[in-house]
């Protein structure tokens, strides 16, 4: 069962993106943009998925969509984390996915692909988050979510995703620094999901074959 309904606008001169939207079923929320994000366990037991929407109207100081986390699960088990995410995928319209590609954990994406493949649904795989290569990434997931966050022009919200809120909660500030993806699975999901969406854009080229030339740098954390 999908909790998201793809919906269309009556053509008019805007972007072509811009006649497309997604409405929750329960919620009546609309978003211009349904997308997920996967990160693996590690140094902590558990990996972590989250699922973000992004705000069909831009704020209306910073010029760009506030995002919106729709749902999160924390799974030890990492076949069970990548069809929770499946799961997630097809009750959110959630078609993109981010994470780290090339982790020595992408070969259970190929195991898990061969029973989709049987099953007749459509392969899971990984589009490698932004900035996910380049030294101190980290850091950077920690700051761009922390500057999502203030108060004064929120730009992410966290909704019902209470394990989102918790970890958060406790983020130690020197993890901002030091940490990793393998010791804060929740953070680098979210991360992976928040800097992948503002710099990737992808609503504004979803449904083309080619996606165009690679977007610019983030607009509001300005790296």
């Amino acid at each position: 069962m999908s909790l998201i309904e793809e919906k269309f606008l009556p053509a008019c001169f805007d972007p072509p993106w811009r006649n497309r939207y997604f409405e929750h079923s329960e919620t009546k929320q609309t978003y211009r943009f349904v997308a997920g994000a996967v990160a693996w366990p590690g140094l902590r037991p558990s990996g972590f998925a989250v699922v973000v929407g992004v705000a069909v109207e831009d704020h209306p100081v910073k010029k760009i969509p506030a995002l919106h986390c729709l749902a999160e699960i924390e799974e030890e088990n990492i076949t069970k984390l990548i069809f929770g995410s499946v799961k997630l995928r097809k009750e959110y319209m959630a078609r993109e996915w981010y994470g780290d590609a090339e982790s020595p954990n992408s070969p259970f994406l190929y195991s898990v692909n061969k029973d989709l493949q049987q099953a007749e649904q459509a392969s899971f795989w990984l589009i490698p988050a932004y900035n996910i290569k380049q030294p101190g990434s980290f850091s950077y997931y920690a700051r761009l979510i922390g500057d999502h966050l203030k108060a004064d022009e929120k730009l992410l919200f966290l909704g019902d995703c209470t394990r989102l809120q918790g970890y958060i909660e406790h983020f130690p500030e020197e993890a901002g620094v030091k940490g990793t993806p393998e010791e804060f699975p929740a953070i680098a999901a979210l991360g992976y999901a928040v800097a992948s969406l503002r710099n990737y854009r992808p609503w504004e080229y979803y449904g083309q074959q080619d996606p165009g030339p690679t977007p610019p740098l983030d607009p509001f954390i300005g790296y």
